[in-house]
């Protein structure tokens, strides 16, 4: 059986564990599908996408807002904790915004300021 993939747009990211699709960012992050657990040890490497849009040499983009999760809410998803460790990350209302991490990781998310 084939793997439907997105349609190929410049803001579409895919990252794959061997030949399998392991990760499908649609709107530069917006829209995040994973296909491995929270807690599988393969997911900062499936990451590498997002951190390449932050870290690129030319026009690095200075943050993602990431508003769901495989169809989830993204706060309400065992992913933010994940993605919070390996990104500077802020809560908002309804997203989660993801910058370049400088200096040692951390797993704690800051409050956006009120």
């Amino acid at each position: 059986m084939k793997t439907l993939l997105p349609a190929r747009r410049a803001s579409t990211h895919l990252a794959f564990l061997g030949s399998r699709l392991g990760l499908v960012s649609l709107g530069h992050g917006k829209r995040l599908t994973i296909t491995v657990g929270a807690d599988d040890p393969r997911l900062a490497e499936l990451l590498t996408p997002l951190k390449q849009l932050l870290d690129r040499p030319t026009a690095p983009r200075k943050v993602l807002e990431v508003e769901t999760v495989n169809e989830q809410p993204v706060l309400e998803s065992p992913y933010a904790a994940v993605l919070a460790a390996h990104f500077s990350a802020t809560r908002e209302a309804r997203t989660l915004r993801l910058r370049k991490r400088y200096g040692a990781p951390a797993a704690e998310v800051e409050e956006a300021a009120s």
